[in-house]
């Protein structure tokens, strides 16, 4: 495939972020692998390149394979969470921490896996990869339901879709004749996904003007908006949501903007209204002191809120739990302190005597994990995720798995 872009270009590795050629005027870039990198590409990379793009010769979107559409207006756009397949001119999602997911849920022929968190399905794949497993694809995203149906389409069924929260995990196992104690190993990457930060018309995202939604399941599994929220929600209680789900210390000049801004401009109805309404609030400074966006803790504390997310990962470790099978693993990858905080909590409470009846056994517990500084580097996402992994222990062998013997 080959991309025809007017403008200046820059070559760069996707793997390391090299500098490899520099172009001139117009140019022909065919994405090929990189010759210092393995498993990277070289991919054209220059400001407003892809409203630069002239054409695709053969008629199909750089970004995801998909005929019919320029990348410009692609819905999935490039970013460093998905990597080129030279193979299938398509971006495949990046996971994050493959390796040490794949070390941590040891995945041999004959298991059953969950994936419970499935979006793009990167660690499915690299779990159908690794062995002739079957996993059951769970996620209340019904574009990452889609996605899950082609994952099974095309790897002969070892690939189960499960439209559905993890919190209510046990009962959608169960529906699939998935019996208590008997999966081998389950993942949890939790928080919001690639996708659905990098669709505008999700709502999750201040980068691109969408609709304040931030609804992960996009309404099939509740009718609350991130603008129904701002919208109807007291000056004290939008307060009390922004501080103790972000830790914002302007949080109570930032929920009485939002009250000032509805009153006398009417209601919110886009992530930039909102953003623009907390950026004034906390302050122009704030952006250069901290490093990020102003609204960007905002933003996360609603989407927690609206999606119950930390409910719904408190549900779901407990029932996990008591789906894994006796040497059973459970990973977590999570992405910020109060899922962390969560995720230890439950940790502690699992290695009781006194979680046995509850949780169908004892588990012992290793991590948290980071990634590496290669990974970080090529995937900025992973920056802030941590693993920690659980293992369902008992005095009867599991036939090789090494028990895990750290304390969380």
């Amino acid at each position: 495939m080959q991309l025809v872009v007017a403008g200046r270009l820059t070559l760069r590795c996707w793997g390391t972020r090299t500098v490899t050629a520099g172009t001139g005027q117009m140019c022909t870039i065919v994405p090929r692998p990189c010759g210092t990198c393995p498993g990277g590409f070289l991919w054209s990379h220059a400001a407003g390149w892809r409203r630069r793009m002239s054409r695709v010769s053969d008629r199909r979107c750089w970004s995801c394979g998909e005929r019919g559409h320029a990348a410009a207006n692609c819905p999935l756009p490039p970013t460093t969470s998905f990597e080129f397949n030279p193979n299938t001119h398509r971006l495949v999602h990046r996971p994050v921490m493959p390796a040490e997911v794949l070390e941590a849920i040891q995945p041999r022929d004959g298991d059953v896996l969950v994936d419970g968190t499935f979006g793009a399905g990167g660690h499915t794949r690299t779990f159908l990869h690794q062995a002739q497993v079957k996993v059951y694809a769970v996620d209340r995203d019904p574009r990452a339901h889609e996605i899950a149906q082609q994952f099974a389409a095309e790897s002969g069924q070892r690939v189960v879709p499960i439209l559905g929260r993890i919190g209510d995990l046990s009962r959608l196992l169960m529906e699939n004749g998935v019996a208590e104690g008997t999966v081998n190993g389950i993942l949890f990457d939790v928080g919001v996904s690639s996708m659905q930060l990098d669709d505008p018309a999700r709502g999750f995202s201040f980068r691109g003007p969408g609709p304040l939604d931030m609804r992960m399941g996009g309404g099939i599994d509740g009718d609350m908006t991130a603008a129904d929220l701002v919208n109807t929600a007291s000056k004290e209680h939008l307060a009390e949501i922004i501080q103790s789900l972000s830790n914002e210390r302007r949080a109570k000049a930032i929920a009485s903007a939002i009250v000032g801004a509805r009153r006398r401009y009417g209601p919110f109805r886009t992530t930039e209204q909102l953003a623009t309404v907390v950026e004034v609030a906390v302050g122009a400074k704030s952006r250069s002191n901290i490093g990020i966006h102003p609204a960007t803790r905002t933003f996360q504390a609603l989407r927690i809120f609206v999606n119950d997310e930390l409910g719904e990962l408190e549900s779901g470790l407990t029932q996990a739990a008591r789906h894994l099978s006796v040497g059973g693993r459970l990973a977590v990858i999570t992405f910020h302190s109060l899922e962390l905080h969560t995720l230890r909590r439950f940790a502690r409470q699992s290695g009781k005597l006194t979680a046995i009846e509850n949780l169908g056994g004892l588990f012992s517990w290793t991590g948290p994990h980071t990634p590496s500084d290669a990974e970080v580097e090529s995937n900025k996402r992973s920056r802030s995720a941590t693993l920690m992994i659980g293992e369902k222990v008992s005095s009867v062998s599991d036939g090789g798995r090494e028990p895990l013997d750290a304390e969380p």
